[in-house]
């Protein structure tokens, strides 16, 4: 019989993960939406009898499967039906595509298009599972979702008791197995597994709902592969028949497993770097969310979340480009875009020459919500995208002093003197020949706070840090240059003049590319940042 694409996802993940503070429900459901992708449908698909090797796609949340239509049918069942059961609140659908994939497999590209277009026409028609939940003038809410509450949970030895949804209810009582399974596929891939296991938060205090705190900063990482779309665009366009069947296959499980093995070594890292001068690896200070193929979402103590960040870059980087079926296929892409730009097909090839890592970092207080960080977060991700046309990962980051629930515009907004923006990202992660670097943003830190190892080399006062950051932000540049000149003419002879005249003359007004600033990124980063206390 003639197969046809089967092709099931998952949607509104986020809002599923980050409908609440309480990371233990934060983690409870990325578990859930990983085990949809890699337990739920292969089981479904094994007990329908599609191959292993017709199970194109595993992936958290997503599943791509030649089947025939029947065998289809009974996959999308299944998973759906299973989802009502122990996850309710859970967003999933599936399609059978309309079009017979050919014997030989010659129109498999074409077949996935239309499955594709299907699936996302399906996303818009579908009703939402909140409907199910018809909330009435008698009804008792959950206290974190607002949707009907049908029993209480407790937070053990605490003694707090909460009504709950039946949605909620089932994600509470998986929190340890799901921190488990995290540390042991994050462990999987570790030299060392016991700074991994202390470097994620522990189950109890997940259950006690302080989970990653940070007496004072949480770091919310948002990371974004760049490249990748490019990739299963261009693929169907430039592959045909088995070939391209394994080439998806193969891109997905090598994504998959470069995401998992760059947040462990950066884990290791940061944790390994810390114990040099610090005494014992920290603890609590991580706790991966979502991490699959480029998509990558981090809760970080804010003393570790710069360093971790752009740690996580370098990684994803070095790893995926050091697999040869990426760089052979970018080069295929980039070929065929050429000819196709020569015959006036495309207006430009958009192929990059490397994959590449878009992160955005933002600095909440503990209680900031997490639906709101991770939405800032993204909108970072999509800033320090603006330099992936040349190759470069970036991270852009920005501490959120404020409890409003504004976006990234509107906050970034005022924050412009003369006509140069007040922030230092993108940041340019990975090679150092860029006026943005993150090797500039660190020399500022480290001219206004100097390291131990700094001899003869004192602090810039915070009074004089203060009195720029409040120029730049409410004054004018004669207000600067009043403060400048004061504050010039107090060093003299101090131990922080050298340091401050490089301060003012390399960091206040860079040079190169758009007008921007680091001090005030450079000021506050040292308030959450772990390495330059």
């Amino acid at each position: 019989m003639s197969r046809r694409w089967i092709v099931i996802e998952t949607g509104s993940n986020q809002k599923l993960v980050f409908q609440t503070n309480k990371q233990r429900l934060n983690i409870a459901a990325s578990r859930l939406i990983w085990c949809v992708g890699f337990e739920w449908i292969p089981e479904a698909a094994q007990a329908a009898g599609v191959s292993a090797e017709d199970h194109v796609v595993k992936a958290s949340g997503l599943g791509y499967l030649l089947a025939t239509q029947e065998a289809g049918r009974r996959i999308i069942e299944a998973v759906t039906t299973r989802a009502v059961a122990e996850a309710p609140d859970l967003e999933i659908w599936g399609v059978v595509g309309d079009v017979d994939v050919n014997e030989d497999l010659s129109n498999l590209g074409l077949a996935l298009g239309d499955a594709q277009r299907r699936l996302s026409q399906w996303r818009i028609d579908k009703p939402s599972s909140i409907t199910r939940d018809a909330t009435l003038p008698y009804t008792q809410l959950c206290a974190f979702t607002g949707r009907p509450a049908t029993r209480y949970v407790d937070e053990g030895d605490r003694g707090s008791a909460y009504a709950a949804s039946e949605g909620v209810a089932k994600l509470w009582t998986q929190a340890e197995d799901a921190r488990k399974a995290l540390v042991k596929r994050l462990s999987e891939g570790a030299g060392d597994s016991s700074l991994v296991e202390a470097a994620v938060v522990t189950y109890k205090d997940l259950q006690s709902g302080d989970g990653v705190a940070n007496d004072g900063w949480v770091g919310v990482l948002h990371a974004d592969g760049n490249g990748i779309g490019d990739i299963f665009t261009n693929l169907r366009r430039v592959e045909s028949g088995s070939e391209l069947r394994e080439l998806i296959r193969t891109i997905s499980e090598t994504l998959e497993r470069c995401a998992w093995q760059s947040v462990t070594n950066a884990i290791e890292t940061i944790a390994g770097g810390a114990t040099h001068d610090d005494g014992p690896p920290p603890t609590n200070w991580v706790l991966p969310i979502l991490v699959g193929g480029d998509d990558i979402t981090v809760l970080l103590d804010g003393r570790y979340a710069f360093d971790f960040s752009s740690q996580l870059a370098d990684e994803f980087e070095r790893l995926v480009n050091g697999e040869p079926v990426i760089t052979e296929t970018l080069e295929l892409i980039a070929l065929y875009q050429k000819e196709w730009v020569e015959s006036e097909l495309i207006p430009r090839a958009t192929a990059p020459e490397r994959i590449s890592l878009a992160c955005g970092l933002v600095y909440t207080k503990p209680h900031h919500p997490f639906s709101h960080s991770v939405d800032f977060a993204e909108q970072l991700t999509g800033s320090a995208k603006s330099v992936k046309l040349e190759g470069r990962s970036a991270l852009d980051v920005h501490v959120l002093h404020e409890s409003a629930l504004r976006n990234l515009d509107d906050v970034r907004e005022p924050m412009v003197f003369e006509g140069r923006a007040l922030w230092a990202g993108p940041i340019v992660l990975g090679r150092e020949d860029h006026p943005r670097h993150k090797k500039h943003l660190r020399e500022a830190m480290r001219l206004m706070r100097p390291n131990a190892s700094d001899d003869g080399q004192a602090p810039i006062p915070s009074g004089v840090l203060h009195d720029l950051r409040e120029a730049l932000t409410t004054g004018s540049s004669a207000d600067l240059n009043a403060v400048k000149a004061r504050a010039t003419e107090v060093a003299v002879g101090r131990g922080y003049e050298s340091n401050l005249t490089m301060l003012l003359g390399e960091h206040l007004e860079p040079t190169g590319g758009p007008a921007f600033s680091r001090l005030l990124t450079a000021m506050e980063l040292l308030d959450v940042n772990a390495e330059e206390k």
